[in-house]
């Protein structure tokens, strides 16, 4: 059994300007946790990547995919979290609270740009 999440978020900005903020905040991290194994795909559009918790180590790494789709006027977000497979349930919705996060933070990195 896993627990999987999904949520999506529109930013009225480019795919390449989407891109570019998902870019920042995968490097720069979250207070408590880190993004680690991030792969790019090709078309700048995919991004896959575990989580890494820095403050709680009992807390086990989390599997992300980022997913851009553009039309160039707006973009979509959809951010998954699928835990690892020996996961049952989530109490206190640690994997609802990753995506509200790093979709958070890609919202306050685009508002800086403009």
């Amino acid at each position: 059994m896993t627990v999987k999440r999904e949520q999506s978020a529109v930013f009225f900005a480019s795919g390449a300007e989407v891109a570019r903020a998902v870019r920042s905040v995968l490097a720069h991290g979250q207070a408590t946790y880190a993004y680690r194994e991030v792969f790019e795909a090709d078309d700048g559009l995919t991004f896959n990547l575990v989580i890494t918790p820095s403050m709680w180590p009992f807390i086990l790494s989390t599997r992300m995919v980022i997913t851009l789709y553009s039309d160039g006027w707006e973009t979509e977000v959809v951010v998954e979290t699928q835990s690892q497979w020996f996961i049952l349930g989530d109490v206190f919705d640690c994997y609802g609270g990753y995506i509200r996060d790093v979709l958070g933070a890609i919202r306050r990195r685009l508002k800086h740009e403009t």
